[in-house]
């Protein structure tokens, strides 16, 4: 499971068979993906990376980088964890041996995981579908990335810190570097949050519903997160990957949002 997989259903729903994407919903939702999703996002400490079979553990840490070696050592410092909702890895599938033991320094993947579900509802309109599971699986996206965001005092907005835009964070390069507020999670997490508040505002008759507190966590999230990252270029400022720091970086003084 991972981008390959999800964009074989993105045409689905445009085609008219938005069914077809009941097979994908059943295999992210009906199997083991998300109560692993959410063991590993609740790790105390992501620095324990690794393979599961090599350790003896179903989970393990996940990569804040750089490192020389993605695949054992995750360059996340020791207390870094203990997040709520759930974190994919970048492969994985429904049975075991399927999955990989790290996320390659994405965060976003549960983001992009939920677009074919997105796309089934809106195509749909199917309200049980909406209640049972669409917006539960929204909500641990957002339970992620709202314990996850670090607050930023100095620029007055909510960062998300070690989510590489490209796997590894293109550890290819000479220079190794760390990036923080990936446009990708960034746009997932605003997704994420938008559709949830829509799908939740009983004056829009969707049929979901929020508790009060809740939908405030998730607008105060919303409206408080970091700006796309930009970069100049001869045309003018164009979107960046993400905002590129070279060498390790010290870890956020929390991780409460």
């Amino acid at each position: 499971l991972d981008y390959n997989f999800m964009a074989s259903f993105w045409s689905a729903a445009t085609a008219n068979h938005a069914e077809l994407i009941e097979v994908y919903a059943a295999t992210i939702l009906d199997s083991e993906l998300v109560p692993l999703a959410k063991q590993r996002a609740a790790l105390k400490d992501w620095s324990l990376g690794g393979w599961p079979d090599q350790f003896g553990a179903e989970v393990m840490g996940m990569s804040c980088g750089p490192t020389s070696d993605w695949d054992h050592d995750y360059g996340c410092k020791p207390g870094f964890g203990g997040f709520e909702g759930i974190e994919f890895v970048s492969c994985t599938g429904p049975f075991r041996g399927m999955a990989c033991a790290f996320d390659d320094g994405t965060r976003f993947v549960a983001g992009l995981v939920a677009t074919p579900l997105l796309q089934h509802y809106d195509a749909t309109h199917d309200t049980r579908f909406l209640v049972d599971k669409l917006v539960p699986y929204l909500r641990e996206v957002a339970d992620f990335y709202r314990t996850y965001a670090v607050w930023n005092a100095s620029m007055q907005h909510f960062d998300l810190p070690f989510t590489c835009a490209q796997e590894t964070c293109a550890s290819d390069l000479k220079t190794k570097v760390a990036e923080h507020n990936s446009h990708q999670d960034l746009a997932y997490a605003r997704m994420v949050l938008s559709r949830l508040l829509d799908f939740t505002d009983p004056t829009q008759g969707h049929g979901a519903a929020a508790a009060a507190a809740e939908r405030a966590a998730w607008a105060s999230l919303l409206t408080r997160m970091a700006p796309f990252p930009l970069v100049p270029s001869d045309l003018g400022d164009v979107f960046a990957e993400a905002t590129v720091h070279e060498g390790p970086q010290p870890p956020p003084t929390s991780n409460n949002g």
